[in-house]
């Protein structure tokens, strides 16, 4: 598995190709949802090597559906997904459990495990962060 290329590849894309009009659902969004999933994996302490670089992935990528379309991200990310990270090395069952990590944060959210949890909370950890307010405007 190369998490590295898989991160290039995807950062780069949403570099060049989200609209930029998009001020939410941005390159910055990702950055942060990716270093809040580390955080909060980190403080709970029972991840794994390979679960955290699944999660880490499936933050870079859970919004990356915006590149093809507005409507059903998610969906259109876990397309993007299936088509690129064996690419980089990620095995059948590895990208369906980025997928499902990816799907678990369309809202209503419904996270089913511990991993999806994580990404669910790392996705609108702003909502309780001091800079809310700016991020939300």
């Amino acid at each position: 598995m190369d998490p590295l290329g898989a991160k290039s590849y995807i950062l780069e894309r949403l570099r060049n190709e989200l609209p930029k009009e998009r001020t939410y659902h941005c390159l910055e969004h990702t950055l942060d949802v990716y270093a809040s999933a580390i955080d909060i994996a980190e403080k709970e302490g029972v991840v794994d090597e390979e679960d955290l670089t699944l999660l880490k992935t499936a933050a870079l990528y859970h919004d990356c559906g915006f590149i093809a379309h507005d409507m059903d991200h998610e969906q259109q990310g876990c397309v993007l997904v299936r088509e690129h990270l064996p690419r980089f090395g990620y095995s059948s069952a590895q990208v369906q459990r980025v997928c499902d990590m990816i799907m678990a944060t369309r809202i209503p959210q419904s996270p089913r495990n511990k991993l999806s949890r994580i990404l669910c909370d790392a996705d609108l950890d702003y909502l309780g962060r001091e800079d809310f307010k700016h991020i939300g405007d």
